[in-house]
């Protein structure tokens, strides 16, 4: 994880305590990391059986996050697990509150080009920076370039919203 300009108030987290941060229903939050589909595990399992817990990390609010909004947008649970597997686990983290920090003079924003993004192309989803869309945008908007959708997912953006869910948290709001 980067080094942010923020004090840490846990490195791991219970359930339902990731749902009020993203504020999702608990039993969605346990449909994500149990449901065969999604196949989003907890960073920690403590116990087994009736009582254990689920522990989670930042990456693990990250991806979950990521996974209600494709939900949201009306992806199966086979797709958004899928297309959760694609992300790189170094791309899970807050940019805004990290360029500040380390590159101040980007004022928070990466070059459009290096904007890491979510990408399903007809049905198939890989993780690509914004500078390699380029191709399937041209065959997408090409009359007679075929019939697949494109469908384009800033994750970036995603985890910046994140981290301010994590902030608000931290802060007791």
């Amino acid at each position: 994880m980067c080094k942010l300009p923020v004090e840490k108030k846990s490195e791991l987290y219970g359930t339902s305590e990731v749902a009020r941060i993203l504020r999702m229903p608990e039993w969605r939050v346990k449909n994500f990391t149990e449901g065969a589909a999604y196949r989003l595990p907890p960073a920690l399992r403590v116990g087994s059986g009736r009582g254990s817990r689920r522990l989670y990390s930042w990456q693990d609010i990250f991806r979950l996050g990521i996974a209600d909004e494709l939900v949201k947008f009306g992806f199966t649970p086979e797709s958004v697990g899928a297309a959760i597997r694609e992300i790189h686990e170094s791309t899970l983290a807050p940019y805004e509150p990290f360029l500040r920090y380390e590159r101040p003079e980007t004022e928070g924003h990466l070059k459009a080009s290096e904007t890491p993004l979510l990408i399903n192309h007809g049905g198939s989803w890989r993780f690509l920076m914004a500078k390699d869309v380029q191709h399937d945008w041209s065959k997408t908007v090409k009359h007679g370039g075929g019939r697949k959708g494109l469908f384009v997912f800033n994750i970036a953006n995603a985890c910046d919203s994140i981290f301010a869910a994590l902030e608000r948290h931290w802060k007791g709001d």
